[in-house]
């Protein structure tokens, strides 16, 4: 696809439109991004591995959310996020998700024995401040540990 008569792109004019060009990302930056990323190989996908955490995990129910843990094999933890439209719409159900994958990005790797993780969101999920959420998490996390 190419530029009409007269539409071709002015190469003259920064593409920033006057904002000041950002700084280039120094290495040690990027990997401190890249060690703090929520990889593939961190999350539950499947519904089949939702099913088998359902079944043979142990499960609390707090006053924001339900939460599952099933001990894994593997060398870290994962996670499982499910918000239903019972939550909200998209919007909402997405920010409950984001909220709980930057919970675990703090102290996913932290979590011993490694487990498999699955939170159901709630309604009242949606009306807790990001701290409340925390607590929450941490305090049934500490509760698995000690188990």
């Amino acid at each position: 696809m190419g530029f009409g008569p007269g539409c071709s792109p002015r190469l003259d004019v920064p593409f920033w439109h006057g904002e000041e060009p950002r700084e280039e990302l120094n290495s040690q930056s990027v990997d401190k991004q890249q060690n703090r990323a929520f990889t593939k190989s961190e999350r539950i996908l499947k519904r089949k591995q939702f099913l088998d955490i359902y079944a043979r995990g142990t499960c609390y129910r707090g006053r924001l959310f339900y939460i599952y843990f099933l001990e894994n094999r593997l060398e870290h933890s994962r996670l499982g996020l499910t918000a239903s439209r019972k939550v909200g719409g998209s919007v909402v159900q997405n920010l409950v998700k984001r909220r709980f994958r930057e919970i675990f990005r703090e102290i996913g790797r932290d979590i011993n024995p490694p487990s498999d993780i699955v939170i159901n969101a709630t309604r009242s999920t949606v009306r807790a401040d990001f701290e409340v959420l925390k607590r929450e998490f941490l305090k049934y996390l500490e509760i698995w540990e000690r188990k």
